[in-house]
């Protein structure tokens, strides 16, 4: 029986949670309606006020920062453009030297070229002599061959009349 009567018991609960969420419920919305007609306007009229307040301010501190970074901006900048115009200077006279350095190099080069074509022209020439040379002695050997063995012949031949007599 005690069961019997928790579920009653239960069920009344059941029955007067829905009893007063209905009475209760349609209260508390249109409380909640009313503090968002009361609170809404003030809110955005705070936010007006703190928008007239603020924006001054930060527009202010924006022109002071502007006013103080601006010229070291500036002043950065000259200095950079200082020493890139030194750089591109400098950058300049030296490829100038490097063009003139490869000139003199281009120069060089030229001359010693000529001066080498020109020994190794008469290194030929000496080299082409000297085979002339050697030919003609060739051809002196060759004649001179001939001559002794002509001499040899003869003292064979005297010699062997020599020999017989």
């Amino acid at each position: 029986m005690k069961e019997i009567k928790q579920e009653d018991l239960l069920l009344k609960i059941y029955e007067e949670q829905q009893k007063m969420k209905e009475e209760i419920l349609p209260k508390i919305y249109e409380e909640q309606k009313k503090m968002k007609e009361e609170i809404l306007p003030k809110i955005y009229e705070e936010q007006q006020k703190m928008k007239e307040e603020i924006l001054p301010k930060i527009y202010e501190e924006q022109q002071k920062m502007k006013e103080e970074i601006l010229p070291k901006i500036y002043e950065e900048q000259q200095k950079m453009k200082e020493e890139l115009l030194a750089k591109i200077a400098e950058n300049k006279k030296e490829l100038k030297e490097l063009k003139e350095d490869v000139r003199n190099i281009s120069r060089t080069v030229a001359k010693i070229e000529v001066e080498h074509g020109e020994k190794l022209q008469a290194l030929f020439d000496g080299f082409q002599a000297q085979d002339e040379k050697k030919e003609e002695l060739k051809k002196r050997i060759k004649i001179c061959e001939k001559k002794i063995d002509k001499q040899g012949d003869k003292i064979y031949y005297l010699s062997s009349i020599v020999n017989k007599k």
